[in-house]
């Protein structure tokens, strides 16, 4: 009986909401993105900064997009000004060249922010900084003649040509052409049913440079940083987003000169690594004044971080070395200043940035993307709540789950991987009563009065017991197959084969993979690695494997090495496979013939048998191994003297085994 009250009582609060609660008359219409909108674009900073120790250098350029979508960007530069004066030349055509195609080319041009002219031979052969488009179908003979010349007034021709191989003079008259195009000389093929192609691709030659160092980026709106390896020491750049349908906006730097200056040091680092920077000043610059200098980190939103360094009266060759290390991801430019905010050097440095989104929650399962600049994350990451206790958790192709019962209200998941640091807030909602405030302050009274009656008529029975069936559990019996101990290290064996073979410790995903299990004459089942990480427990407690941080070894495959060793010899041996350097199982690892060693540390040994050699790396688990190294370090005696003398002398560098860290060591 108090079922049938119950839901007569649901009845007819459900026709009160329906005659108190307003909805709109139409729904709203999910907005659809407008092709014709216009995204605004422009350079808001550009400069020519060194990258790296072997003194290259580059432009970076800071953009900023107003858009209403991911936009493709490219950049370039060129040593010579950009060719901004267009002219349509004025001459007679191949036959069955449309006369209509020069107006059909100075719309397009318009359309991206291009203006053009008609001109006649004359006026074309005299300007600079100019590109030439000849509608003809064939070369006009006279600018071939003229090649050199053009070149010198850095201007270049676009031929839209029909007749392949075919020159045209001023009267009209077709020739042969068997020599080479000046380099200065592009051609767009135009065909009798496509005049549309070809006025698209004069558009993007107009803006593009043929050959010119680039960087290119599919990018949300926001602050953009784009940077363009460059060949000389000055440069022209030019930023441009492309909207579709032909059209594209661009942006022009100017010239960009480098200051006078040299700051040398790592082009990468990981957050919270520590990098050592060299800056110096040309003989004969600015010396016999006493200045002070700042060493000064921006990233696109402005000044992250200032520090000074050494300064005083200038002489002959000045220098000196300081160390930098940068806290938070991003792609600064890091510029050395004196007191009056003159620029003397500046370098480029990227710390990998850590971003983790959400993908799905149910219940207490949070599944997460975590992307290291923007590629998918493999491997260990730490998680911790809000000020909890870290835990490492296996990350495969970028997917992580975390399995989290927080209380209600507001928390925070703090994710670390390869030294980079990222957060996701998020509300836990609260249950039972809690509901009902939420819902009366999200919808008003009505639901409100809706929900506290469920609420109440729920708790009216609940004293009766219900059986729950769950359909994904219901569904089908789930497989159960017992295996050996002999089978999960053969698992793990054919695992490691997939690294290379080199007995190194695996995570239980991998094994999972290789796990074959046949049940029931059912074939080949998929493992829950969940169940493998169990067993491989169990076999580490009963000596049969080793763990650490998560990833598991058999003992008998450890060779002297103990856990940590070994996954750090992972870590190391992904990197080396990137750039397809040759890797050994060792505690020493000779890089390019002894270019470069790589030796796990294990004590102030590992650093004292390195000095004498061209360099060496050693390399700590994490970052607190490496800062408590370092404190010790500070202490007085002969052993610590000589470890801080070779470092400063960079024969001994301090990485920790990232793949921020190590990558910015490896050749």
């Amino acid at each position: 009986m108090r079922r049938v009250v119950g839901a007569i009582a649901l009845l007819f609060i459900a026709f009160f909401l329906i005659l108190f609660i307003p909805f709109p008359a139409n729904p709203p219409q999910q907005a659809q993105a407008n092709e014709s909108a216009q995204a605004g674009f422009g350079i808001s900073s550009a400069e020519i900064a060194d990258a790296g120790a072997n003194a290259s250098q580059v432009a970076v350029l800071r953009l900023r997009i107003f858009s209403d979508g991911s936009r493709n960007l490219s950049a370039f530069c060129s040593p010579l000004p950009m060719q901004n004066n267009i002219l349509l030349l004025s001459f007679p055509r191949a036959p069955g060249v449309n006369a209509s195609l020069p107006l059909e080319i100075s719309a397009a041009l318009m359309r991206s922010g291009l203006s053009s002219r008609e001109a006649t031979l004359p006026d074309a052969l005299s300007s600079e900084n100019t590109l030439i488009i000849s509608p003809t179908g064939a070369i006009p003979l006279p600018l071939l003649q003229n090649a050199s010349a053009l070149e010198a007034l850095n201007s270049r021709v676009l031929v839209l040509e029909a007749l392949s191989g075919k020159t045209i003079d001023e009267n009209g008259n077709l020739a042969a052409w068997n020599a080479r195009l000046p380099g200065n000389f592009g051609l767009v093929r135009l065909s009798p049913s496509d005049d549309a192609g070809a006025v698209a691709e004069t558009v993007e030659r107009a803006i593009f440079l043929a050959g010119a160092a680039s960087a290119s980026i599919s990018s949300p709106p926001g602050n953009i940083t784009l940077v363009v390896p460059l060949a000389g020491s000055v440069a022209y750049c030019r930023a441009a987003c492309y909207q579709g349908n032909g059209r594209y906006r661009f942006s022009d730097s100017g010239k960009l000169s480098p200051p006078p200056g040299n700051l040398i040091g790592p082009a990468s680092l990981a957050s919270g690594q520590a990098g050592i920077y060299e800056f110096s000043l040309p003989d004969g610059n600015e010396v016999g004044r006493n200045l002070r200098f700042f060493a000064v980190a921006y990233l696109p939103e402005g000044e992250a971080f200032r520090r000074e360094i050494a300064g005083g009266e200038i002489t002959q060759g000045w220098a000196s070395r300081f160390q930098l290390n940068f806290s938070r991801g991003g792609k600064y430019v890091v510029r050395v200043m004196d007191q009056f905010a003159r620029v003397h050097a500046s370098a480029f440095v990227q710390v990998p940035a850590l971003s983790v989104m959400p993908m799905s929650a149910d219940g207490g399962r949070y599944e997460f993307l975590a992307l290291l600049d923007n590629v998918a994350a493999e491997g260990a990451m730490s998680a911790r709540l809000d000020n909890g206790t870290p835990k490492n958790y296996s990350v495969h192709e970028g997917r992580l789950v975390i399995w989290s019962a927080p209380s209600p209200g507001n928390h925070t998941l703090v994710f670390e991987f390869s030294g980079s640091h990222a957060g996701y807030p998020f509300i836990s909602r609260q249950s039972g009563m809690g509901a009902l405030v939420d819902t009366y302050l999200r919808f008003g009274v009505p639901a409100a009065i809706f929900v506290l009656a469920v609420f109440l008529l729920l708790r009216a029975g609940r004293r009766a017991k219900y059986s729950i069936t769950f359909p994904e559990v219901a569904l089908s019996d789930p497989a159960v197959a017992g295996v050996s101990a002999g089978e999960v290290i053969s698992a793990y064996d054919g695992a490691d084969r997939k690294f290379g073979g080199f007995s190194l410790p695996c995570y239980p995903q991998e094994i999972a993979a290789e796990l074959g299990c046949k049940a029931n004459g059912r074939g080949e089942l998929p493992i829950n690695a969940h169940s493998v990480l169990c067993i491989l427990r169990k076999l580490s407690s009963e000596g049969v494997f080793a763990e650490h941080e998560g990833a598991f070894i058999p003992r008998a495959s450890m060779g002297g090495f103990c856990p940590r060793e070994l996954l750090m010899l992972r870590a190391i041996h992904e990197c080396m496979l990137e750039r397809g350097l040759r890797f050994s199982r060792k505690r020493v690892i000779a890089v390019k013939k002894g270019e470069l060693e790589l030796a796990l540390f294990r004590g102030r040994k590992s650093a004292l048998s390195g000095i004498g050699k061209a360099c060496r790396a050693i390399i700590f688990e994490s970052n607190e191994e490496l800062e408590k190294f370092t404190e010790e370090l500070a202490a007085p005696g002969f052993e610590n003297s000589r470890i801080r003398l070779a470092s400063d002398n960079d024969k001994i560098v301090f990485v920790v085994a990232s793949r921020g860290s190590l990558g910015g060591i490896l050749p």
